[in-house]
């Protein structure tokens, strides 16, 4: 998680909306793996927002993969987080940024 972080991290600072993306899901699929349906949640509504508002490259190709290992915590819980996240930014949701 500390490598997804720090990448998250160098890609908001370098304005790297690719980089920031694939660090989020990247966050967000760590969420899901340790149980955390509502941090999983928040995480992917905040990428799903991100993606919405412009091409991310190669994004196409991976995001099925990514759903499906976020998709494991789907539940009520997740999903009221999934709508809160896609109101952030992936700093916000992250908890890099406040909100």
């Amino acid at each position: 998680e500390r490598h997804a972080l720090r990448a998250l991290e160098l890609g908001l600072g370098l304005g790297d909306d690719r980089m920031s993306v694939f660090a989020g899901a990247e966050r967000a699929i760590i969420a899901a793996a340790d149980s955390d349906s509502a941090r999983a949640g928040l995480l992917w509504g905040a990428v799903e927002t991100a993606v919405s508002a412009g091409r991310i490259g190669g994004w196409e190709t991976y995001v099925g993969e990514l759903e499906k290992s976020v998709l494991r915590v789907d539940g009520p819980t997740f999903q009221q987080a999934r709508a809160e996240g896609r109101l952030l930014s992936i700093a916000q949701a992250a908890g890099l940024e406040p909100y």
